[in-house]
């Protein structure tokens, strides 16, 4: 920074981030700053730090001039700072905030409208008060909150079509609701953020999603009230358009997702009865977070690739009998609007005692919609037309993906019946890359079987 001859200060470009994102972010280490500063040193491995030379030389380089520039400001009194042990027995990590002293000037420099009350979206952050800047009790939870946010600006740099992100954490994110008369409380999501797409120059909005901090510390009953509280807000007249169609779920303790997205899902589906056929829970980490975000983007090829296979396979010649409602069937409409959500199915009638119903929905990462869905299905079916509570004898799930291997269904579901649990046991699948079918053990499908009679054998 420089005091130039009417008394103003003017600021490079390296502290108009560091101050412009202590703002928004409020608590960030040197690395963070690095990253939101420099994106492009961010690599699919962060937070730890690739071993190739080439990005070595750059790193160093531009960690020296951030790390100066945040002497600099400390030195002036813009920003402070608060060693803190992340983890026991590990070197401490420097945090820094800005500094109460010159809160003010650093607002004016970001144009902050004094008594503003801002949204969070678009740099829109309001006035805030200098309590928000106290150092948190949950400076871990805060500390992997952001390195999400770096994550997604990594992840999204890949998409081959032109985007940005918008992100704002908890201050915005919560949300007033009404319990009853008298009541009220608060949603209280981690974070929300949006990935716009451009088309033809105009921003639209591709993805919108609140988000979950899961360090495995939270127990079964902790996860069960944090989705009873998604449910009531949801089912609230607070509940307006705009509201996020999806929760993902951040899992920043350890590589390993796949037993922790059993013990999530399992919380999540004891509170979502009402709300969860139309919200997907998706669970990543830090190297699934690209391809659960692809997984929505591709969605419409993958359920083109099925769509094909299905059309080929729906015949007599393939030894089919039964029929296909993948495109506004009269009885498509007529489950619509008992289900209030459009399905996907095959009627196979290729025994008459035993007449099935395929019922089809994207599973392609850790996400809940789809068995969401099955369960919903089965637990209206009283409400259903007689042409299917009179015909069919069985529910036989089918979940498509993109590339790689399906990922299962987790064993200890405890908020089923057995007849729900029997239905998905079924459970069987299609790769639209490869176009390829696995049954319920994850394994490929013989050729010489129709996969839409494979439950019959």
């Amino acid at each position: 920074m420089r005091y130039i001859t009417s008394g103003k200060v003017e600021y490079n470009k390296i502290e108009v981030s560091i101050l412009r994102h202590l703002y928004k972010l409020r608590f960030l280490n040197t690395e963070q700053m690095l990253m939101v500063t420099y994106p492009e040193l961010v690599t699919d491995s962060y937070p730890d730090n690739p071993k190739n030379p080439a990005w070595r030389k750059e790193y160093v380089s531009k960690y020296s001039r951030v790390r100066k520039e945040i002497a600099r400001l400390e030195e002036f009194g813009y920003i402070r700072s608060h060693p803190y042990r992340l983890t026991p027995g590990k070197k401490r990590t420097v945090f820094y905030s800005l500094h109460n002293e010159m809160f003010d000037d650093v607002k004016l420099f970001l144009k902050i409208d004094s008594d503003k009350v801002g949204n969070g979206w678009d740099d829109d952050y309001g006035d805030l008060s200098t309590d928000f800047y106290e150092f948190p009790k949950k400076i871990n939870h805060h500390y992997d909150m952001v390195n999400f946010f770096i994550k997604l600006m990594f992840s999204v740099s890949l998409f081959s079509f032109k985007n940005e992100i918008d992100y704002m954490d908890n201050i915005y994110s919560a949300r007033l609701y009404s319990i009853d008369q008298n009541q009220s409380t608060k949603l209280k999501p981690d974070g929300e953020f949006k990935v716009y797409v451009f088309m033809q120059e105009q921003r639209k909005l591709l993805f919108h999603s609140w988000l979950e901090v899961d360090r495995k510390t939270e127990t079964t009953e902790d996860l069960i009230n944090k989705f009873e509280n998604y449910e009531s807000y949801l089912s609230s007249a607070a509940a307006k358009q705009g509201t996020p169609p999806f929760i993902m779920v951040y899992v920043s303790a350890g590589d390993n997702i796949r037993r922790r997205w059993g013990t999530i899902l399992n919380a999540y589906l004891a509170r979502s009865r009402k709300e969860g056929p139309f919200l997907n829970m998706f669970v990543v980490n830090g190297d699934s977070l690209f391809s659960t975000l692809t997984s929505y983007t591709e969605s419409k090829v993958m359920f083109d690739s099925l769509s094909k296979s299905v059309t080929t396979l729906a015949t007599r010649d393939q030894g089919f009998l039964g029929s296909v409602h993948f495109d506004k069937s009269p009885l498509q409409g007529e489950l619509r609007e008992v289900l209030g959500w459009n399905p996907h199915f095959v009627v196979t009638e290729n025994d008459p005692k035993r007449v099935q119903l395929y019922l089809f929905h994207k599973m392609s990462s850790y996400e809940s919609q789809g068995i969401s869905r099955v369960l919903d299905f089965m637990r209206k079916w009283s409400l259903m037309p007689q042409e299917i509570t009179n015909g069919v004898k069985e529910i036989v799930p089918v979940f498509y993906f993109g590339e790689g291997l399906p990922i299962g269904i987790p064993t200890n579901l405890d908020q089923c019946s057995e007849e729900e649990r029997a239905a998905l046991s079924r459970t069987i699948w299609f790769g639209s890359k490869d176009e390829k079918w696995f049954d319920r053990s994850l394994k490929p499908i013989s050729s010489s079987i129709n996969p839409l009679t494979y439950a019959l054998h």
